[in-house]
């Protein structure tokens, strides 16, 4: 499955380079989601992943 592909060193760039934006920002609450396609006979399998981390 794609969101298989999330690694813990894909988790941690995304949410260093979160980090530097938000502090330049002065961002608070935030979430990070995970969206997963997967195509199926030529249909789009969609997968939505809520606070998937952070």
């Amino acid at each position: 499955m794609p969101e298989e592909s999330i690694s813990e060193r894909k988790i941690k760039s995304v949410t260093e380079a979160a980090q530097v934006y938000l502090r330049e920002r002065q961002y608070k609450d935030i979430r990070f989601d995970v969206v997963a396609i997967l195509l199926k006979n030529g249909h789009a399998e969609i997968l939505h992943i809520k606070d998937a981390f952070y």
